[in-house]
Formats: structure tokens, sequence, C-alpha cells
């Protein structure tokens, strides 16, 4: 039923069928007794993301609460394709706003509702992928997702993650030297800038002085070239 559901041409209103689906979608994924069975969620969310999440604008929870189902289960696969189709949205929502719209703060553009509120209640669950996952494939892409998510999060979460980035790069450095030389480091350095540069200046001084310290130790244990 599904399969021809998702497949129906995009004249279907979603709002009035998203949430029995997310539902079904979740229902599959925890409890379908093959794997083959339970990543039918790749499929299905590969189909409705490709139509595009902006006019969810009513049943916008239901498609919070599937994916921080997949995001926060207990296989892997599950995992990725969460952060797969979630890197597709970010995608589609900065090539939308780029050809349409200027940056403003903390926003691509107002007509991102719909993101931003995905960005926003599933930075928590991809920034414990990014950090502590137990793949280091899925740390990587959860790591670069988080990066691309700068611009849809609120305030709020780039304050909070600017007062613990202290924690954010040791929890990286504790695998650079020996893992990817150094890949989690840099993309740690990278998101950090990112933040900075989508956050007002006051807030910048939440980063704590020991990550300063350490920015200027790694500049000084650079080589010349």
């Amino acid at each position: 039923m599904l399969d021809y559901m998702i497949k129906l041409p995009n004249i279907l209103a979603w709002d009035n069928v998203l949430n029995v689906m997310s539902s079904a979608m979740k229902h599959l994924c925890s409890h379908a007794p093959r794997i083959s069975w339970r990543l039918q969620t790749e499929i299905w969310l590969s189909i409705l993301v490709s139509y595009g999440i902006e006019g969810l604008k009513n049943s916008e929870n239901s498609l919070i609460d599937l994916f921080c189902t997949l995001l926060s289960h207990a296989e892997p696969e599950q995992r990725s394709v969460a952060l797969q189709q979630l890197g597709r949205i970010i995608m589609s929502t900065t090539k939308v706003d780029s050809e349409y719209t200027t940056y403003k703060q903390n926003s691509l553009s107002s007509g991102s509702t719909v993101t931003s509120l995905l960005v926003t209640h599933t930075w928590d669950r991809v920034a414990a992928l990014a950090f502590y996952d137990s793949s280091m494939l899925l740390r990587k892409h959860a790591l670069a997702l988080l990066t691309e998510y700068i611009p849809f999060v609120d305030r709020n979460h780039l304050q909070s993650f600017l007062g613990s980035s202290n924690s954010i790069l040791n929890g990286a450095e504790q695998f650079s030297y020996a893992i990817e030389q150094g890949y989690l480091t840099r993309m740690s350095l990278l998101l950090l800038s990112r933040a900075c540069l989508y956050s007002a200046p006051e807030d910048i001084a939440l980063i704590p002085e020991c990550v300063w310290r350490k920015l200027e130790n790694m500049q000084t244990s650079i080589p010349d070239q």
C-alpha cells in the first residue's frame, strides 16, 4: 500500500496522509522481520524527499519524529538512511535559496521553515552520531551534515555548540592521529569556523579560552613550508 501511495503523482495532498505514512515507516523500520523489509524506508523517504518538504507545513512533526527514530535506530543502516536523506534535503533547500534569496543570520531564507524545524529538532541526534557513533563512516557523514546544518539551526543551538566546543574538539582528537590522518579534527575545525560565521559577535565570546589556546598551538605546530 505504501509503495502505491508514495508513487502517486504529486497532486496528492501530502498533509492528509503523511502522518499515517510516517507511522507506518516507523513501525516497519523497527519491527519488520527482515532487514531488507526494514530498509524499505530508504526507498520511501527518497521518493518523499524528491517531492520537496517545504509544502508539508502542517505535517512537519510526523516527519521530524520519523527522522529522530531513524537517527536513534540500533541498526547503522537505518542511521545511514537518515543521514543521507537529511543531506539531500539540506542540499536541495540550499540550492533553491541560493538562487532566489540572500543569506540571513542563522537562516538561508524565510521560505525554509520546515527545513529549519527539521534541523533544530535533529541537531542533537546528528551531533551524537558525529562524535560518538561506533561507525567511523557514519561519524564522518554526520559531521559533514552538521556543518551543512549551521545556516538553518537556531541561535540557542549555536550558542550551546560554541560553549561546548572544547569537549567537541577533544572528542575528535581522540582519533585524529590514528584514524583518517586527522580528518575528524579538520572537520571539527570547519564546523567551528562555520558556526562562528553564522553567530552574533557577542556569542563568539562563549567559546572557551582553552579552545583559542589550542588553536594557537595548532598554528605554531604547523611546519614552515
